[in-house]
């Protein structure tokens, strides 16, 4: 027999009588597994080694008042934000902190962008920044590479031939797949798109079963390309690769388009109503994790998880925990009256990246989910807009 820890010693009792009835009643033994309820083990939170101690929060500068957003970490320490200097006309620079830890005092320049490059994201373990360019030829994909900005295309949408169904360009959570939503032609079916960085390829395969291609928010290939999240219109569609195209399988309304792959076949997304599930393709089991969720992040090692909360009283929390089956375990507060519209977790999973609103006094309304385009609109009750890094004891 396996038991879970359980605190309650009439609960012990109770289950120490049931296995010798079941002893009792059969010409052998016969052996359970019983499974005590999640809120026991959610009980090891106050244990002293609880893990998500701040040590330290750094405040980072605000770059001249030009900070556009942050895009994540380029290293164990360094971390790289995109900027619109007041003073530079159409050319904004991709800064990055200087230096390889704390305290992280002074923003640098990294590489300067022309205004028709719109910057869709940093990969993974900040090696590459992908883009999109416009120019008369079409629309291309291309990454440039980290410090030097080396550029690649790695993509062509010409006028009458394709069509790129969104500039929301996204990267697998290992960094190998960038992928797409694409028209190959006007009169054919919807495709996913992705670029193969480890075979330095670019394919597509059409898309059966997409209900719709407008409003496309993203498409997020798993780790191995087999599957993919596709988000439209408040809704999100999986496809998986069987031959030579993905059909969608699932289907769920969705409250953002932020998602994150736990493996290969189970990912995380958020509903309309803030719950953040968790679903298995092996077995379609769709599981709540959480409630009253604005937006999360799952660290590179698929272990842990921050999140944003707005509690019945109105007050604001970020939040991180450890992520166990269909649970999230030693959940502990790790900043409070902030508003956050991106989360970065560092490669070491030591530190998380926030980047956002304070609260004010006022604010009343809803916590927003994430926003795709970085123009957008500052919710109401929110003021001091400023990055800052908490890193935790070891």
């Amino acid at each position: 027999m396996r038991i879970r820890t359980c605190r309650s010693a009439t609960l012990a009792a109770a289950l120490a009588m049931a296995l010798l009835l079941l002893s009792s009643c059969a010409g052998g033994a016969r052996y359970e597994t019983i499974v005590i309820p999640d809120s026991e083990e959610n009980g090891a939170s106050s244990a002293p080694d609880q893990p998500f101690q701040a040590s330290r929060i750094y405040r980072l500068p605000d770059g001249d008042a030009g900070l556009d957003r942050m895009l994540g970490w380029t290293g164990a320490d360094t971390v790289a934000g995109l900027f619109a200097p007041p003073l530079r006309g159409n050319e904004r620079d991709l800064q990055r902190l200087s230096g390889l830890g704390p305290p992280y005092e002074r923003f640098e320049p990294l590489l300067g962008l022309d205004a028709e490059l719109y910057v869709t994201g940093l990969s993974p373990d900040g090696r590459y920044l992908s883009l999109l360019a416009q120019a008369q030829e079409g629309i291309s994909l291309q990454l440039a590479a980290l410090p030097g900005g080396d550029k690649q295309t790695v993509a062509l949408w010409q006028p009458g031939q394709a069509e790129l169904l969104s500039r929301n360009v996204a990267w697998s959570d290992n960094g190998r797949y960038v992928s797409y939503l694409v028209a190959p032609a006007p009169d054919e079916p919807a495709a996913v798109g992705m670029f193969d960085t480890a075979a330095g390829r670019a394919s597509q395969y059409p898309l059966a079963g997409l209900n719709t291609a407008s409003a496309v928010a993203a498409v997020k290939l798993s780790d191995d390309g087999g599957s993919a999240l596709i988000f439209s219109q408040g809704r999100l569609q999986v496809g998986t690769k069987q031959g030579s195209e993905y059909v969608v399988r699932y289907e769920h309304a969705a409250g953002s388009d932020q998602a994150a792959w736990l493996d290969d076949d189970r990912f995380v997304f958020l509903g309309t109503e803030g719950s953040l599930y968790e679903y298995d393709l092996r077995n379609g089991e769709l599981a709540v994790l959480l409630r009253d969720v604005g937006i999360f992040q799952v660290s590179p090692d698929r272990r842990n998880i921050a999140y944003s909360q707005k509690d019945k009283n109105g007050d604001y929390s970020i939040l991180a925990g450890k992520l166990q089956g269909n649970n999230v375990l030693y959940v502990r507060s790790v900043y409070q009256g902030f508003i956050p519209a991106q989360m970065y977790w560092s490669p070491e999973q030591n530190r998380l990246l926030v980047d956002g609103h304070k609260v004010s006094e006022r604010a009343t309304q809803a916590q927003p989910a994430p926003a795709a385009d970085p123009d957008r609109t500052v919710p109401e009750g929110a003021q001091d807009r400023r990055p800052f890094i908490i890193e935790f004891k070891s």
